[in-house]
């Protein structure tokens, strides 16, 4: 299934000439092959395990988040949106859009109507939210088929 990822990616990263991407809430790293490849995750511990040779500490719905803009031509989630609470989405939101230079893949659940899905997981209107960003944003609604919004 990462592979299959990976590949998708990768693809979408070649066709739109992104040089590096950022993967937030990226853990040990999985898709680290990609070009330019650099993690943001909440957990040195996480990060220092991955043993990435470049990587930021620090939380997508933060507001002082020291990233700069346009800072990747890439941008990327995997199942870290649905942990972002109501009140804090739109601060991820906007950190995402100004990171992101060309190009967001979002693997997230999205429901229109919000909703909480479980006592810690929110489903978003991740089309609306993300309609504010000026480049390509691109749902990789299951492994084996890629939506555009």
């Amino acid at each position: 299934m990462i592979k299959k990822e990976f590949d998708l990616i990768n693809e979408l990263m070649s066709k739109l000439d992104c040089h590096n991407i950022l993967d937030i809430g990226c853990g040990q790293a999985q898709l680290r092959d990609l070009p330019g490849y650099v993690g943001l995750d909440l957990s040195e511990v996480s990060l220092k395990q991955s043993k990435l040779q470049k990587y930021i500490v620090g939380n997508i719905s933060d507001t002082k988040l020291d990233v700069p803009a346009k800072g990747f031509d890439a941008v990327m989630t995997r199942f870290v949106l649905l942990h972002i609470r109501f009140d804090q989405i739109d601060v991820a939101v906007d950190n995402m859009c100004r990171i992101a230079g060309k190009l967001i893949v979002l693997r997230e659940p999205k429901s229109d109507p919000p909703r909480k899905t479980h006592f810690h997981c929110f489903s978003h209107n991740l089309e609306e939210v993300f309609s504010r960003f000026e480049g390509s944003v691109i749902f990789l609604d299951d492994i084996g088929s890629v939506k555009s919004d």
